[in-house]
């Protein structure tokens, strides 16, 4: 028989590809569908309550993108990547079947009992998907400092809203070891993101104006690297009966979890060490 005429069967399967989606799939040890990785913000943390689960500290606070890493990883190696990264598509065919397609065009269908879904942008053929939530959403700036990246400040925190906290790390376009990028967190309704007074050239202005205030350099130069929206989304409840929309945090679903849960796995993850440095975005 071949492949793309093979019927999978999984009784539970969740589908995201984003930190919270890893982490339901590592507790439940079921497979993970996701069309796009979603890393975390690399400067989030997560604070790790159970020593047992990860080999860290007991409330030791990592990078969220560090455990992203670690738990797609060692997902993998489970087999519990449905398809690895090579998923394109995924839609609800029938009322317990998934239609999938992955890179060069192959043909996948999978019969499940439940599906939990966190991220509704990733499946199509819901019935009532989730809505963009009318609160703020986070927006990530990321910018190069073509002049004034040498100084000693790593973090600014501010009240506004837009560019409300800005980090600098060590630059990967120049050798020097002191030559410094950054990246600016804003929280913005839909309304605004869409509109032209919160623009990723407003946003380079209004972060070169706030830098020249705390930065002691003569000239300083931004030029805009890339945007990142996380939307929110209204929590409500699926009209299919076998399909449960998630909306829980990292930290909501570490802290749901016991240590006595995750001892078994202990062998695996403990080969690592932690690291904000480990993320491959710097």
């Amino acid at each position: 028989m071949k492949l793309d005429r093979h019927l999978y069967n999984h009784p539970k399967m969740v589908v995201g590809g984003c930190l919270s989606t890893l982490l339901y799939a590592y507790y439940n040890n079921i497979p993970v569908l996701f069309t796009t990785p979603k890393p975390p913000f690399i400067f989030d943390d997560v604070v790790i309550r159970s020593p047992e689960h990860f080999g860290f500290q007991t409330k030791a606070k990592v990078p969220q993108i560090y455990l992203w890493e670690k738990l797609m990883f060692f997902l993998s190696l489970k087999g519990l990547i449905f398809g690895s990264d090579l998923l394109r598509s995924i839609r609800i065919e029938e009322e317990n079947t998934l239609k999938i397609t992955t890179e060069f065009s192959r043909l996948a269908k999978v019969n499940f009992e439940n599906l939990f879904v966190f991220d509704a942008e990733q499946i199509t053929g819901l019935e009532n998907p989730p809505e963009i939530a009318s609160k703020h959403h986070v927006v990530i700036d990321w910018f190069n400092v073509r002049q004034g990246s040498k100084h000693d400040k790593t973090h600014l925190l501010y009240e506004d809203r837009f560019i409300n906290e800005v980090w600098f790390f060590r630059s990967k376009r120049s050798s020097y070891q002191d030559r410094k990028d950054c990246v600016a967190r804003s929280f913005l309704t839909q309304n605004q993101i869409a509109s032209d007074n919160y623009t990723e050239t407003i946003a380079r202005i209004k972060l070169r104006r706030l830098l020249k205030e705390v930065i002691d350099v003569k000239f300083i130069e931004l030029e805009h690297a890339g945007r990142e929206v996380y939307y929110s989304y209204k929590p409500k409840k699926s009209e299919q009966p076998n399909i449960t929309y998630l909306f829980d945090s990292p930290q909501k679903i570490i802290d749901f979890y016991k240590e006595s849960e995750i001892r078994p796995n202990k062998h695996y993850v403990q080969l690592f060490s932690s690291g904000r440095n480990s993320s491959s975005r710097f």
